[in-house]
C-alpha cells in the first residue's frame, strides 16, 4: 500500500474509530508511532495489535493527570530513536 518506513507519527485519539484505523495502517506500513488517547485499556489493545508489526511504539493515556503531551512528542520524535 504505502511505505512509511522510518517515518514517525503521532496519532491523537488512537483508541477507536478513525484514530485506531490510522494507527494500525501506519504501523503496518513501517511508521514509528506514538499513540495518545483517554482510555488506557483501549490504548493497550491497539498497542498489542500494532506491536505485532515489529516497529517502535509508544502509548500515553490522558486519563493520567500527570501526563504531558510535550514529553510524548519529544519521546516519539527523538532523533536517536
Amino acid at each position: 500500500m504505502y511505505d512509511f518506513d522510518g517515518k514517525k507519527a503521532l496519532i491523537i485519539g488512537a483508541t477507536g474509530g478513525m484514530g485506531a484505523a490510522v494507527a494500525s495502517m501506519l504501523a503496518k506500513n513501517g511508521a514509528h508511532c506514538a499513540f495518545v488517547g483517554r482510555d488506557k485499556k483501549k490504548l493497550e489493545d491497539i498497542l498489542s495489535i500494532c506491536s505485532s508489526f515489529g516497529f517502535p511504539l509508544l502509548i500515553q493515556s490522558f486519563a493520567n493527570p500527570n501526563s504531558k503531551l510535550f514529553g510524548i512528542i519529544l519521546s516519539a520524535f527523538d532523533p536517536k530513536a
